[in-house]
């Protein structure tokens, strides 16, 4: 009955016709059958079935078949290609090659970049050069702190030029380098939100100086399942010296935003979050870091649940907590709105 793809049949419907393909599309089918046979109820049909193994309306599309159709197709287009092709699609990983790869959960492709350099750095000789082609400081970040994993001649080509990554790792040093996913994420990144006023220039000034303390709280969001209290104040006291004036050392947030206020009259957008906006933030930081922490590895472990760490969920979807304190004491708030007699 559809032999052919470019044949096209008329259908009427209602005052209007229409011109169909005959293709293998189910509504295609139920137009084309209708025409013929009177017994088919196109109300009930149509009312009643969704003409299609997926229900749309619930399942859409998001991208995934295409792309292991696309990733599918490279390859066979490459077959015999001299050149090492690889691709990457719904957690599993192929070749053009003879090459066998483990499968991974990764979610983020910033992630399964990182861990794909690390297995290629293991396939090949030490002295081979490894680099990443991204515009997005992301990578830039997770490919500095996996470095000692990967090639020694490592580098990034970015819109404002090749990055060699070995000097950015012996200027940071070790512990600075490892913990730079998450001064990235805790400053400021897509996911996590920044802080106002504050650049990303004066927060690197701000980390190159920073003492063990922080840069371990720093590690600490990498690496630990939870936020513990003893993080909050160390990376409150971070939040400190980038808000600060010159010549003054202040270390608890809840003070400093009063010597701020009291010195200059600062409007809120010029002090320093309070600690229960700051707390939700770190929530936020760690949901991320812990994904960007096991960028190396194919089977990531789950993520913390972001309803427990930031964020909440309404009609509109996922939200970000600003803060689980009032906005005001409880005296204001009655103020601002007057009881009804």
């Amino acid at each position: 009955m559809f032999l052919s793809g470019n044949k096209k049949i008329t259908v009427k419907l209602r005052d209007n016709t229409v011109d169909l393909k005959e293709t293998k599309d189910l509504f295609a089918r139920l137009m084309v059958l209708a025409r013929s046979n009177r017994d088919i109820n196109q109300k009930e049909a149509i009312g009643n079935y969704e003409f299609t193994l997926k229900p749309r309306a619930l399942f859409a599309s998001n991208g995934t078949d295409l792309t292991d159709y696309l990733a599918a197709k490279i390859l066979e287009y490459k077959r015999r290609s001299s050149k090492l092709i690889i691709t990457s699609a719904s957690g599993n990983t192929r070749s053009n090659k003879y090459l066998l790869f483990e499968e991974n959960n990764h979610e983020e492709a910033d992630t399964l970049l990182i861990h794909q350099a690390v297995l290629a750095s293991h396939r090949n000789p030490a002295d081979a050069q490894l680099m990443f082609f991204s515009p997005d400081t992301d990578i830039l970040v997770l490919v500095t702190a996996n470095y000692d994993l990967l090639l020694k001649n490592t580098s990034i080509s970015m819109a404002s030029g090749v990055v060699q990554i070995e000097p950015l790792w012996r200027a940071l040093g070790k512990e600075r380098a490892k913990a730079l996913p998450a001064f990235y994420a805790f400053t400021g990144a897509d996911n996590t939100g920044r802080f106002s006023r504050i650049r990303k220039a004066t927060w690197l000034q701000i980390y190159l100086k920073a003492d063990e303390d922080i840069i371990n709280a720093l590690k600490m969001l990498l690496d630990e399942a939870e936020v513990a209290e003893g993080m909050l104040s160390t990376l409150a006291s971070f939040v400190c010296a980038a808000y600060s004036p010159k010549g003054i050392n202040i270390k608890t947030i809840p003070e400093l935003r009063w010597y701020i206020f009291c010195k200059h009259r600062a409007e809120s957008d010029k002090l320093p979050p309070t600690l229960g906006a700051l707390k939700q933030h770190i929530l936020r930081v760690h949901v991320q870091t812990r994904i960007w922490a096991q960028a190396a590895i194919a089977l990531q472990d789950p993520q913390p649940d972001p309803l427990h760490n930031g964020y909440f969920r309404d009609s509109d979807g996922m939200k970000p907590t600003t803060t689980e304190v009032l906005s005001a004491p409880k005296v204001q708030c009655r103020l601002a709105v007057p009881e009804r007699r």
